[in-house]
């Protein structure tokens, strides 16, 4: 009689599943790890979000204009990622809201439809300085640039506003946190982001 047959029947039970048992063992092993992996992969990603959106805040504060659309205009992009928690793209408005206007604040709807954009390339329109360094009491074109661009539309007897490229840019933000957030655009905002 060998060793096997006179242990207890248990025992070989357990002798003839401890292949399986291992395997099984390792499966989950290999689950957990799997699992693990991908968890960290997304928090990495997630991270690297937070660094081109904090990279992307900080140029859309800066005063030279261009550094300032670029900032912006990463920050849409970013609103777009799936990276981003609703929250997070909510915490956006902080950027656009100031520039275009508050959403509470509106445009009359029979207005809307007439508007046209005209986009002042970083502080000139058709060759023309539109904002001058000086003492002198503000132009024309420098007091119809005052205020957000809601508040100008609304305080404008015309159909034809002045924006800068950042606001332009501000309202791309806008679209793309609307959409990512299932919010509706003001159609005087969709044009304004489409502006040229």
């Amino acid at each position: 009689m060998n060793a096997v047959e006179s242990s207890p029947v248990w025992l070989q039970w357990v002798a003839a599943l401890s292949p399986a048992a291992t395997f099984l063992v390792a499966l989950l092993a290999a689950a957990v790890a799997w699992r693990t992996l991908g968890q960290r992969t997304l928090a990495d990603a997630r991270s690297h979000w937070w660094d081109r959106t904090r990279w992307a805040v900080e140029r859309a504060q800066s005063p030279q204009p261009l550094v300032r659309d670029v900032g912006i205009l990463t920050l849409a992009l970013q609103a777009t990622s799936s990276l981003a928690r609703d929250e997070e793209v909510a915490l956006l408005d902080a950027i656009w809201e100031p520039i275009v206007g508050p959403s509470a604040q509106d445009v009359a709807r029979d207005r809307e439809s007439a508007l046209e954009y005209d986009v002042l390339q970083h502080g000139r329109t058709k060759g023309v300085p539109t904002m001058s360094v000086s003492s002198s009491p503000p132009s024309a074109n420098e007091s119809a640039m005052r205020g957000t661009v809601v508040e100008r539309i609304n305080s404008s007897g015309s159909n034809r506003v002045p924006v800068t490229t950042t606001e332009v840019a501000a309202a791309k933000l806008r679209v793309a946190a609307d959409k990512r957030l299932g919010r509706t655009t003001p159609l005087w905002v969709r044009k304004l982001a489409e502006a040229k």
